[in-house]
């Protein structure tokens, strides 16, 4: 069966099994290895009418053993949780029919009832295609049509084309991430985006904090600067003042000496002459000049 989609890609393949050999060929086998991995994969027993009920049973038990032992997939129907009862019933009512056991027929033949059905008649009697009772044709006609499509064209396009995909990419030697196509659980990734937005707003909060102390370290480091700026300022000045009070001081002593010789000079040594007079104005003159 083809997707009409894509016509390049082959949505079921039907694996005929003849009936007249006991169990399955190991050609049949084979081929159904091969394709299982490619193709949706659904088992038919084709001329189910040339068996009795008995070995259609005991036919269908030895397909499905060794399709068991050589670990090949066929196609199942999904299981939703929202199925309501009928569809599981459903559902179950047709796998367990698999692999199918039908008849074909193209031509239109009177049973017993007069009624026009398909099938094929016999000297002991009629099959009728469309009967369930007969075969299982209904079932298969059901799932692929009615019951299964869309899932049969999910499962080609989403996991056996991608497996396919991805291993002819791997074989040419291009990685892929093996998460692409991994099973998200809803409740699962809300944790893992809660963990990353966490660790997004850590890291952030990280970064704001060693921002936030560089720059107090860096105010911190200009603040002491201006502080030995304002220091060594008030050194300097301190220094100044004391130079200039120096100076003072010095100024001062010399003022006090000159006013002692100009005021006390006369009373000790002016004995009224002018000899003495100008003696002690010839000694106030060279004190100024020297200590100006």
């Amino acid at each position: 069966m083809m997707n009409r989609g894509d016509p390049s890609l082959i949505m079921l393949n039907n694996a005929s099994m003849p009936t007249w050999t006991p169990r399955t060929s190991l050609l049949d086998i084979e081929v159904m290895r091969r394709l299982h991995t490619k193709v949706n994969l659904i088992p038919v027993i084709a001329k189910a009418d040339t068996l009795t009920d008995e070995e259609i049973v005991a036919f269908k038990l030895r397909i499905l053993a060794d399709i068991k032992h050589h670990d090949i997939q066929i196609f199942e129907g999904p299981h939703y949780e929202k199925d309501d009862e009928e569809t599981i019933a459903e559902n179950k009512e047709i796998m367990d029919k698999v692999p199918f056991a039908v008849v074909g027929a193209n031509s239109e033949i009177t049973n017993s009832e007069g009624r026009k059905v398909r099938g094929r008649k016999y000297p002991w009697g009629v099959i009728e295609v469309d009967n369930e009772e007969h075969c299982d044709f209904v079932k298969l006609r059901q799932m692929l049509i009615r019951t299964h499509m869309e899932e049969l064209k999910e499962h080609t396009n989403n996991a056996l084309y991608e497996n396919y995909r991805s291993e002819k990419l791997t074989a040419m030697g291009v990685a892929q991430d093996p998460n692409v196509f991994k099973e998200v659980n809803p409740a699962v990734k809300q944790e893992e985006e809660r963990q990353l937005h966490e660790q997004k707003l850590a890291k952030m909060e990280a970064e704001m904090k060693m921002v936030f102390q560089q720059k107090v370290a860096e105010k911190e480091s200009k603040l002491k600067q201006s502080e030995e700026e304002l220091y060594a300022r008030h050194r300097e000045m301190k220094e100044q003042l004391e130079r200039q009070r120096q100076e003072l001081e010095e100024k001062k002593s010399r003022v006090e000496r000159v006013t002692f010789f100009r005021y006390s000079g006369p009373a000790f040594f002016d004995d009224g002459t002018d000899t003495t007079r100008r003696i002690l104005y010839f000694s106030i003159h060279v004190s100024l000049i020297i200590d100006p």
